[in-house]
């Protein structure tokens, strides 16, 4: 719950990289071989996705994308630099397409281009077209709860409107229960890092409820003020990234040391104190690095 220093991420990011569209002296060799247009991964993406792509590419605003992100050029892993291709979509006016097609190149269809873009396959993949893809492992949100008109406070009746599972299971007898009670009588990060230490079996339903509470209720503004435009930004562009890391015992870990941190060492230390939740944690910094940078580039 304390807030989290996401200028961190953006140590490691890169300046915008697009290529350039002059394509003379040679350039049309050097683009086929060095840039996104005309590489394996463009390739792949339009097989995988040809419907996104298709109302994209029949789009005048979203083909504004598709053109700039053809001149980026390619990266080590063989997909268009992240960096110009969030630039690429910032100068967009068509939000949707372009948004529909983004997420079936990185979480639906086209996570599946493994050899020709280096991405890492999404769970539940999505099918043509963008479909979203499961996440979360069997988590469901919002959960199917009744109404609670009594409750006056906007932000708990969310909470039990959204996540009345969830909640419920925190005042259930159990490890879940004792970490929640041990978590809200703490006022230092040291304590609450002791609950964790002291009661591990309840970190997957403590973080089945959080995870809940802040994507489903948490505002930037509001009732439910819980949240700022950065970490709003997780919920909406990186939802699976950040369901999959707390869902991930080691990845909530990781995640949870790493929202004190100040300096890049300290994320590194948190990263090494849990390695096993290193991959979901690295998969959630690259997505927040690629969809969030204007919410997040001067700190969450």
């Amino acid at each position: 719950m304390n807030g989290k220093r996401i200028g961190l991420l953006f140590a490691f990011a890169t300046s915008v990289a697009c290529g350039d569209s002059d394509d003379t002296g040679g350039g049309a060799a050097k683009q086929q071989k060095d840039f996104y247009k005309s590489s394996d991964c463009e390739a792949c993406d339009v097989a995988s996705c040809p419907d996104a792509h298709a109302a994209c590419k029949a789009d005048a605003a979203c083909a504004v994308y598709l053109t700039c992100l053809g001149q980026c050029e390619l990266g080590p892993n063989g997909d268009a630099d992240s960096a110009c291709e969030v630039a690429c979509a910032g100068q967009a006016s068509a939000t949707d397409l372009v948004e529909t097609f983004r997420t079936c190149r990185t979480d639906g269809p086209g996570s599946l281009c493994v050899a020709e873009c280096g991405r890492t396959p999404a769970d539940g993949g999505g099918g043509a077209g963008g479909e979203a893809p499961t996440c979360g492992g069997d988590w469901s949100f919002p959960q199917m709860c009744a109404p609670m008109p009594n409750i006056d406070d906007e932000c708990m009746r969310c909470n039990y409107e959204k996540c009345c599972d969830a909640a419920d299971a925190l005042s259930d007898p159990g490890p879940a229960q004792e970490l929640t009670d041990c978590w809200l009588a703490c006022t230092t990060p040291a304590c609450e890092a002791d609950c964790f230490d002291m009661y591990p079996d309840g970190i997957p339903g403590f973080a089945e409820w959080e995870a809940c509470f802040f994507s489903q209720c948490g505002e930037p503004v509001g009732p439910c003020e819980l949240t700022g435009t950065c970490n709003q930004c997780w919920y909406d562009e990186c939802e699976c990234e950040y369901l999959d890391c707390k869902n991930d015992p080691e990845c909530y870990l990781t995640f949870a040391c790493y929202g004190e941190c100040s300096t890049t060492q300290c994320v590194d230390a948190c990263v090494a104190e849990h390695p096993n939740g290193a991959t979901a944690f690295n998969t959630l910094q690259t997505c927040i690095l690629q969809r969030c940078g204007d919410q997040c580039g001067t700190g969450g």
